[in-house]
C-alpha cells in the first residue's frame, strides 16, 4: 500500500508538483488575512513584488474599507494611537515567529490562462521556488496537499501528527474541488491546538472568490477562530458552483423542452443535439454533488471529533478556556446546521438532474420509436423491391425453361444434321462405292472421349463443392456440440 506518509515537512519531490509563477501579474497575486485574539477585526494585506526576500514583504496593514477591490491594496502604515504616540507594526513573519494565537490565511491568485479555452491549474502558484518553501514552513503547510491536488475529484481529507523535533500534536485537513468543472480551488489547513492558532493556504482563487472569501471572513466574527472555518468557505465556494451550473441546465432544459413537443424527432437537428447535451451534463453533475455529500460527512465528523476534544480540555482548564472552547463548539453546531441544509439543497437539485436524465431517457426512447418505425418502412420497401426482383426471376425463370424445351427439342436435330453433313455418308454411291465411310470410327472415338473428359470435368466440380459444404456443416456441429459442453 502506499500509505500517507506522516513526516509535515515538504520534500523536493513534493515541491516539484506545482508550477511557480512568480507575481508577474495582476490577475495571478496573493494576499495574506489574518485576524489574532488582540485584533478587533481581520485584516488584510497583498503579497506585493519588491525583489525583496519573501518574508520581508508582509507588513501588517488595517483595511479600511468596506469591500475588497480587485486592484492591489495601497500599502499604507497600521498606526495604532498609544498614550500620544503612534507605533509601526511588526512584520508578519515577526507575528507568526511569536506565535501570536489568531487565524492566518494566504489566498494564492489564479494564474491567467495560457492558451484560450484552457485555464490554468490550481497548482500554479504566484511565487518562486524558494518563496514557497518559506510559505510551506510559515504557514504549516503538511505535504499531503500535493496527494490532494494531484487528485482530480471532489476529495477531504485529514491527518492528526507531530512535526519533528515537537510533541505537540497538529490537525493538517486538506480539501479538493473537482476539477472538470471552471473555478475550481484546493485548500490546505494545519491547526495547532496548543498555540491556538489556525493556518491556511487556498489555492487558485480568482478575483470574484478572493473578494467572496474576504466578506465571509470579515463577517464571521470571532467564529474566524474555528479551525474549520476557512473549509467551511471553501465547502461555500463549491456549493455556489455546483448550484449556480444546475441551475444554468435547468434553464437550458426547460428553454430547450420545446423542440421535442413542437417538431418531430431528428437526430440531426443541432437544438436537439444541444438538448441532449445538457441532459447528459445533468447526469455528470449529479455524480458531482454526491461526490461533494460524501466529503460534507467527512466535515461532520471532523466537527464531532473537534467538539469532543475541546470539551475534553475544557474540563481539565480554567473558566477562560471553557469560555473559549464553548464558543467553539457553539460554532462548530452552526457550521454542522448549515452543513445539513447544504445536503438537503443538494439532494433538491439531485432530483432536478434526474428529473432531467429520465426525460433524456424518454427522449432517447421516443427517438429510437421513430427510428425503428422508419426502419420498419424502409424494411417494407425492401421487401417490396425483394418481391419485384422475385416476380422478375420468376419470369425470366420460365423463359429460361421455354428456351431450354426449345433447346432440347432442336439439340437432336442439329446433332443429326451435322452428323448427317459430314463426309462420312455418301448418299449417292457409285457402283462399287460403300454409303457409310471406312473412317466413321473416328468420329465416335471422337465424341466417347469428349463425353468421357466433360462428365468427369463435371462430376469432379460438383462432389467438390458438395464435399467443402459438408466440411461447413461439420465444423458447425462440433462448434453446437462445444457449447452444449460448455
Amino acid at each position: 500500500m502506499d500509505w500517507i506518509n506522516p513526516d509535515a515537512e515538504f520534500t523536493s519531490h513534493d515541491l516539484s508538483t506545482f508550477c511557480y509563477l512568480g507575481q508577474g501579474d495582476e490577475a495571478h497575486q496573493a494576499l495574506v488575512i489574518w485576524k489574532t485574539d488582540d485584533d478587533e477585526r481581520p485584516r488584510i494585506e497583498p503579497i506585493k513584488k519588491n525583489g525583496e526576500p519573501f518574508k520581508q514583504t508582509w507588513k501588517l496593514h488595517n483595511d479600511s474599507d468596506k469591500t475588497l477591490h480587485r486592484s492591489p491594496c495601497r500599502a499604507q502604515p497600521d498606526l495604532t494611537e498609544s498614550d500620544g504616540s503612534f507605533h509601526a507594526p511588526r512584520s508578519l513573519q515577526a507575528l507568526l515567529q511569536d506565535q501570536e494565537p489568531g487565524s492566518y490565511v494566504l489566498i494564492c491568485g489564479r494564474a491567467p490562462e495560457v492558451f484560450e479555452g484552457q485555464p490554468s491549474r490550481v497548482s500554479d502558484i504566484p511565487f518562486w521556488r524558494e518563496e514557497w518553501e518559506s510559505v510551506t514552513s510559515s504557514f504549516h503547510v503538511h505535504r499531503t496537499i500535493t496527494r490532494t491536488i494531484l487528485r482530480d475529484v471532489a476529495y477531504v481529507s485529514s491527518l492528526r501528527h507531530t512535526r519533528k523535533g515537537s510533541e505537540r500534536p497538529e490537525i493538517s485537513y486538506t480539501a479538493r474541488m473537482a476539477a472538470s468543472l471552471p473555478n475550481d480551488l484546493a485548500l490546505s489547513t494545519t491547526y495547532i491546538p496548543h498555540r491556538k492558532t489556525t493556518f491556511t493556504v487556498i489555492y487558485g482563487a480568482n478575483d470574484d472568490q478572493t473578494h467572496s472569501i474576504w466578506e465571509r471572513i470579515r463577517s464571521a466574527g470571532e467564529s474566524i477562530h474555528h479551525p474549520l472555518l476557512a473549509l467551511g468557505i471553501f465547502m461555500e465556494l463549491e456549493r455556489e458552483r455546483l448550484i449556480s451550473t444546475a441551475e444554468h441546465l435547468a434553464d437550458q432544459f426547460t428553454l430547450g423542452s420545446d423542440v421535442l413537443e413542437n417538431r418531430s424527432w431528428d437526430p440531426d437537428n443541432s437544438k436537439m443535439q444541444s438538448y441532449l447535451e445538457v441532459c447528459l451534463r445533468s447526469r455528470t453533475l449529479v455524480d458531482h454533488m454526491r461526490a461533494v455529500k460524501r466529503q460534507l460527512a467527512k466535515v461532520m465528523l471532523e466537527i464531532d471529533e473537534l467538539d469532543r476534544c475541546w470539551q475534553a480540555a475544557a474540563a481539565a482548564r480554567g473558566r477562560d478556556d471553557e469560555t473559549r472552547q464553548g464558543d467553539l463548539i457553539k460554532t462548530g453546531q452552526q457550521m454542522k446546521q448549515r452543513i445539513s441544509d447544504m445536503l438537503d439543497e443538494y439532494d433538491d437539485k439531485i432530483d432536478e438532474c434526474k428529473k432531467m436524465a429520465q426525460n433524456l431517457s424518454l427522449v432517447m426512447q421516443t427517438g429510437f420509436n421513430q427510428i425503428a418505425r422508419q426502419d420498419s418502412v424502409i424494411n417494407t420497401r425492401i421487401s417490396q423491391a425483394n418481391t419485384m426482383i422475385a416476380l422478375e426471376t420468376k419470369r425470366e425463370s420460365a423463359q429460361m425453361r421455354s428456351i431450354a424445351l426449345l433447346t432440347m427439342i432442336y439439340l437432336p436435330l442439329s446433332c443429326v444434321a451435322s452428323v448427317f453433313s459430314t463426309t462420312l455418308f455418301n448418299w449417292s454411291p457409285t457402283d462399287g462405292e460403300p454409303i457409310v465411310s471406312k473412317h466413321i470410327w473416328v468420329l465416335f472415338a471422337f465424341a466417347a472421349v469428349l463425353t468421357a473428359i466433360t462428365l468427369g470435368v463435371w462430376h469432379f466440380t460438383t462432389n467438390r463443392d458438395k464435399r467443402k459444404e459438408d466440411k461447413r456443416r461439420e465444423s458447425f456441429r462440433i462448434g453446437e456440440k462445444g457449447d452444449e459442453m460448455v
